[in-house]
């Protein structure tokens, strides 16, 4: 933009008013002669305002100043509904905890089904079956209770020991205050039901006398003085190769889910039993088999106590040998 033509635009609002000078007046009207940008302004000027524009004016106004407020009205609705949303989900997760409470609750109350004080053996059987799926032996192998088996191989050489010493002859009749007649031999007591079924199994079956001592010899030989770290190490390896077996046969443990759970109280001690449905890979067929139970005593260890399987089924019977502290021939 020239020079004249700044100051011929600084001069139009007169221009247009009539309120210039005459001199200036010539010499605004001498450019927008020769000028079509600053004739082109002078129209717009010189244009009358009329009502209509007026009205115009106010009305895109007051229609802009509708929208906002209108924005503001919404924006103001969205935020309540957050806030009531937010609330909702709020107030959801109480109730949302609540539920699996209450289910434990209720099978505590009814000593049946998963409850509170066997949630920690359920985890650790589960864990167990998830790592023969695995075929993580090792890690399932640090989920038995072998505390427990240490105690009954303890229970086990002291039996043996009283079968190696037992001879029916030893013992003789005695009759307690009540009437009732027993036997002894001055260190242990049998009742009468016992020596009978003894003697007659004996007399069935004349060499299960020699079976059971020779067998009771066998458990002593290999299990006398034994520590329970030798135990465990040897336990450790029986399991592990006894697995590696069964995997070698072609089978896989291909899945497990709960089938039910219960508590029995033992000399002050509550047992929990709980049984697993099992599926099992017999190369590439999957087979819905038979169940394998479990009795903990909340410690989050167990101990495997067999299963339950149909008559047909070959497969479950297998696995469950095969789950064992002891070398399987």
């Amino acid at each position: 933009m020239s020079t004249s033509c700044n100051i011929v635009y600084d001069l139009l609002p007169l221009y247009v008013d009539g309120a210039c000078s005459a001199e200036s007046r010539a010499y605004v009207d001498e450019h927008l002669l020769d000028c079509p940008a600053c004739r082109k302004k002078y129209e717009a000027m010189a244009q009358p305002i009329t009502v209509d524009i007026l009205l115009g004016i106010q009305e895109d106004a007051e229609q802009s100043e509708g929208v906002e407020e209108q924005q503001q009205r919404d924006h103001a609705a969205k935020s309540v509904l957050r806030r009531i949303k937010r609330r909702w989900l709020l107030s959801l997760i109480p109730l949302l905890l609540l539920i699996p409470l209450l289910f434990l609750g209720i099978n505590q109350y009814r000593g049946v089904g998963m409850s509170f004080t066997n949630l920690y053996d359920h985890y650790a059987a589960s864990q167990f079956l998830t790592a023969l799926e695995k075929r993580d032996y090792e890690k399932a192998f640090s989920y038995i209770n072998m505390s427990h088996e240490y105690d009954n191989i303890q229970e086990g050489l002291k039996r043996s020991a009283e079968t190696l010493a037992f001879n029916v002859e030893d013992f003789e009749s005695r009759t307690d205050e009540n009437g009732i007649l027993y036997y002894t031999n001055g260190k242990t007591i049998y009742t009468e039901e016992h020596i009978k079924a003894m003697l007659r199994q004996y007399e069935e079956y004349p060499w299960s006398k020699a079976t059971d001592k020779v067998g009771a010899q066998k458990f002593i030989e290999e299990y006398q003085d034994v520590s329970y770290e030798e135990f465990y190490q040897r336990s450790k390896e029986n399991f592990i190769a006894n697995m590696k077996e069964w995997e070698r046969l072609g089978y896989t443990l291909a899945g497990h889910r709960v089938k039910t759970s219960y508590a029995n109280n033992i000399d002050g001690v509550m047992h929990y039993s709980f049984s697993y449905y099992l599926s099992i890979k017999n190369g590439k067929q999957t087979i819905n088999s038979g169940t394998i139970d479990f009795v903990g005593t909340n410690k989050g260890k167990f101990s495997s106590t067999g299963g339950s399987y149909f008559p047909e089924d070959t497969l479950t019977p297998r696995l469950l040998d095969r789950i064992s502290i002891y070398s399987f021939e």
